[in-house]
């Protein structure tokens, strides 16, 4: 009777096969922590409102649309001309309850001459809007108009700023430029700017945006909110 035993693997062939899944797994590591290294960590975006009426918690009210929920706290936001309301008294944008609340950095620079052109942000009851690093209201250099910026907020809520600058100035370096930013809270009950370090600039010509060897004249004007300012 004919008998058959197993084949048996050579020693040295089980270590080379070792060898190779040891090089695999390590190779496998190596690209998954150089994946890790180029994705950015809190990754910043910038996104601009692009529509006559909308919630900030709306993807699609923003340009990139956002992901769900709206612009992230490490996120920039900008409110220009488009979507802007032709009336003062109308909000085109509101921060509503599903969108988180803070971002890093708000632009509002609607500019236009008469018939003026609006950004109203509404803040309903038990909302805060929250900036933590800069916000600039205007910060545009424009010629004889006048050629104004409307920036308005209003509601129960409450606008809190953190960042080290608040800016409010439109500015110009042509020849009889006339040109100015409005930051009007008086619709809003609550207002807050809380940085030890932190400036409220209204018309400064040293601000950075306005920086440089042209005779330069800025305009701005700052209504504090109606009910509560907390300026510390």
């Amino acid at each position: 009777m004919k008998t058959t035993h197993p084949s048996q693997t050579n020693p040295l062939d089980l270590a080379s096969i070792r060898d190779q899944l040891h090089l695999q797994i390590l190779a496998a590591l190596t690209w998954a922590a150089l994946f890790a290294l180029t994705q950015p960590a809190g990754a910043q975006s910038s996104y601009t409102w692009n529509v006559t009426s909308g919630n900030w918690s709306t993807p699609a009210s923003w340009t990139p649309n956002t992901g769900p929920g709206g612009p992230l706290p490490a996120d920039s936001v900008t409110l220009g001309n488009t979507g802007a309301s032709s009336s003062s008294n109308t909000a085109n944008n509101i921060v509503d309850g599903g969108f988180q609340g803070t971002v890093a950095n708000l632009t509002n620079n609607p500019v236009s001459i008469a018939p003026f052109s609006y950004n109203v942000t509404g803040i309903p009851t038990g909302q805060t809007l929250t900036v933590t690093n800069q916000m600039l209201v205007g910060g545009l250099n424009e010629p004889v108009g006048p050629y104004l910026t409307y920036a308005i907020m209003t509601g129960s809520g409450t606008l809190m700023v953190t960042a080290a600058n608040l800016a409010v100035e439109n500015y110009g370096t042509a020849a009889g430029a006339n040109t100015y930013a409005n930051l009007d809270l008086s619709s809003l009950a609550n207002f807050v700017f809380n940085n030890l370090n932190g400036t409220i600039s209204i018309a400064d010509t040293t601000l950075p945006q306005t920086s440089g060897s042209h005779n330069v004249r800025a305009g701005g004007n700052l209504v504090l909110a109606g009910v509560r300012n907390f300026i510390n």
